[in-house]
């Protein structure tokens, strides 16, 4: 993203261009699909956004894996949180990671913090930072294949590699996009670090501290946020605050309050979701009432000058103008 930033700033570019109306092709009509829709795992959440004709079908013997999921996460063993500085680089965020009380074995970096450098560069820099006599290599993905750096910078595949055997001498960098769907079998012992990044859905943060198949008995997470996240947690924590709580409340974040914070995101992307699928009924609603009043003729092989009007109905207007997009923030 930077080097698309500063590449727009070097060279001149095209001015942006933006229209007052538009028109757009979505079929909101799913029930005309002859083949056969199936969600799967990462869909429980938002199942109020499935169309009105797919139920949500879990299996009976799954249906307490949340339940069991959230218990495992509020374990005393996980109560670790850690809030990075403003703008953090990945050398600062490793820098707290590596010098944990406890040995950190496995990044899940969910929130995608580490920005400032490719997998391969990530790992070097870890293994620079880590304890020589306890981490031999730095095992991450690169181009969906899984690859182990040594200390001499060296790559090869992971399962030709001594570290497929090692992996207690391993430190692990899950990216963003690798923190579902991976399997390791990772030794007994293994804490993971966490990143949290903004909007997190209860989803996506469960499916990533399941990287940790065995966490909350013989695995465990801390969890580290960059500082606007961190704010979010607070404003959450403290708009729960009654006059009750005010007297027992703790100048900390728990793992209760990342949990709650994450809820909270899951419901306004719900109704953010609500409110798209409105829009988008209605619109369609109104192209088809459009399409209804052409008077064919022939047949059906020619229709009448109602066509014209047919695309006038299905103009859409421009919610937000360039000025509104890119002007400051005006106040009060």
């Amino acid at each position: 993203i930077l080097q698309c930033l500063n590449r727009l700033n070097e060279e001149e570019t095209n001015p942006t261009s933006i229209y007052e109306q538009w028109i757009s092709g979505e079929n909101v009509d799913s029930n005309s699909r002859a083949k056969i829709i199936t969600g799967f795992s990462g869909t429980n959440d938002t199942q109020l956004l499935l169309p009105s004709h797919i139920p949500q079908s879990d299996l009976p013997e799954l249906q307490k894996t949340d339940a069991l999921v959230v218990n495992n996460l509020l374990t005393p063993n996980n109560e670790n949180y850690k809030s990075l500085p403003k703008r953090a680089n990945s050398k600062e965020i490793l820098k707290h990671i590596v010098e944990n009380e406890s040995m950190i074995n496995v990044i899940l970096d969910v929130g995608a913090l580490f920005v400032d450098g490719t997998n391969h560069e990530i790992a070097i820099r870890s293994l620079n930072m880590s304890n020589k006599d306890k981490i031999d290599y730095d095992i991450y993905f690169e181009s969906d294949s899984i690859v182990v750096c040594d200390r001499q910078h060296q790559q090869q595949s992971f399962f030709t590699s001594p570290a497929s055997e090692r992996l207690d001498r391993c430190l692990i960098y899950l990216d963003e996009v690798h923190t579902r769907g991976t399997d390791f079998k990772f030794p007994n012992g293994f804490l993971a670090a966490v990143t949290m990044g903004d909007g997190l859905t209860k989803d996506r943060f469960v499916q990533e501290c399941m990287r940790m198949r065995k966490f909350g008995l013989h695995h465990w997470l801390t969890f580290l946020s960059p500082n606007d996240v961190d704010q979010q947690i607070w404003t959450s924590k403290r708009n729960r605050w009654t006059e009750t709580i005010k007297r027992f409340r703790t100048n900390q974040i728990n793992t209760i309050d990342i949990l709650l914070w994450v809820y909270e995101n899951i419901q306004r992307k719900t109704w953010d979701g609500l409110n798209d699928l409105a829009a988008q009924s209605m619109s369609y609603q109104r192209k088809m009432v459009a399409y209804r009043s052409i008077q064919w003729m022939n047949e059906q092989q020619s229709f009448s000058e109602d066509l014209q009007q047919l695309t006038t109905d299905s103009l859409e207007a421009e919610v937000l103008s360039l000025m509104q997009i890119y002007s400051p923030w005006k106040t009060p």
